[in-house]
Parts: C-alpha cells; sequence; structure tokens
C-alpha cells in the first residue's frame, strides 16, 4: 500500500479515486526527476486545479529528496526563456514553473519557446517541469510543436470530484489560502 493510501486510511479520509491514480503519477514524476538529473529535461505536469497542483509541488519537493525552484508566471510574461533565465541564476537541481494559464499574450510566449527550443538545453541543465492544464496542452500541440516533442506523454493528476466544501476538509488550510 503506499504511503499517502496508508496515511488517509489511519486518518479515516475517505478519498477519492483519484487520489490513488495521483499518488502513482507523482511517484512517475519524482523517478522522472531522478533519471534526469543533471540533464535538460521537458516534463509536463497536466492538471487543470490549481489547488491540486500546490499540494503536489510540496509532494514532489519532499520525493525528490533535494530543492526544487519553484516559480510562478506573472501576466505580463513574455518570454519564457528569458524569466528562466532569470530565475535560474542560482545552480539549481530541477525548475518547477506555473502559471503558464494566466499569462497575457500566451500564443506569442509558447511560439517564442518553440522558435528558441535548442537554447533551452544551454540554459536549463537540469529537468524543467511545466505545470499546464490541458487548454495549455492543446496550444502546446499547435504553436510549440517542436518544443513539446522533447517532452515525453504529460504526466496527467486527476482532479477529485469534491465539492468546494469537501475540497476545503480535504486539503489543508494552507494549501487552500496559496491557491487564492
Amino acid at each position: 500500500m503506499h504511503e499517502l493510501a496508508t496515511q488517509n486510511l489511519l486518518l479515516g479520509l475517505v478519498v477519492p479515486e483519484s487520489a490513488d491514480s495521483n499518488s502513482h503519477a507523482i511517484e512517475r514524476l519524482a523517478r522522472t526527476l531522478a533519471f534526469s538529473s543533471g540533464q535538460f529535461a521537458l516534463i509536463l505536469a497536466c492538471c487543470d486545479d490549481k489547488l491540486l497542483r500546490h499540494k503536489l509541488a510540496k509532494q514532489l519537493g519532499k520525493l525528490a529528496g533535494h530543492p526544487i525552484t519553484e516559480i510562478t508566471l506573472s501576466p505580463d510574461t513574455n518570454n519564457l526563456l528569458k524569466t528562466l533565465e532569470k530565475a535560474t541564476q542560482t545552480p539549481s537541481s530541477a525548475l518547477m514553473v506555473d502559471g503558464l494559464e494566466t499569462v497575457k499574450d500566451l500564443d506569442t510566449v509558447l511560439m517564442g519557446a518553440n522558435l528558441s527550443r535548442n537554447q533551452f538545453q544551454a540554459q536549463c541543465p537540469f529537468p524543467l517541469i511545466l505545470w499546464i492544464d490541458n487548454a495549455i496542452l492543446a496550444k502546446l500541440r499547435r504553436l510549440a510543436p517542436d518544443l513539446r516533442s522533447w517532452a515525453g506523454n504529460p504526466i496527467r493528476f486527476e482532479s477529485s470530484p469534491l465539492s468546494p466544501t469537501q475540497k476545503r476538509e480535504y486539503f489543508p488550510p494552507q494549501i487552500v489560502a496559496v491557491g487564492v
């Protein structure tokens, strides 16, 4: 039995089936990070639920056993590579990027990333995790196919079918506050 499932059983939590598939997915993401250590690897983590993303990012940090640099893109981001360069001026073992769905001119950012994809290897000699939703995944396929081709299949995380009230009860309060 997985550690997460055991903890939930001990706490008496009724957890939706998606939680078990998510524990497999987060373990897969942690393994991918370990295998890609010290080299560029584009990893797409697909999750439509922002609250769940924050929870998973924290969990991944614990599973990885080393610090992972996290950045959230601002709505005014206009160049993904330059933003990553600024964020990684200090060495990093991995980088998680969130907030693509908030970028105002996302089409331009994705097309620019596609054109400069060869520079990602030089600028990011470590695994790069892009947290995306299904809409961003579709845009990546359409607007940045060359960049997208560097990633394996997206690692998908399923949102629980819980109501907002149940989510507040299931997720710790600090997660709810972060996701606002």
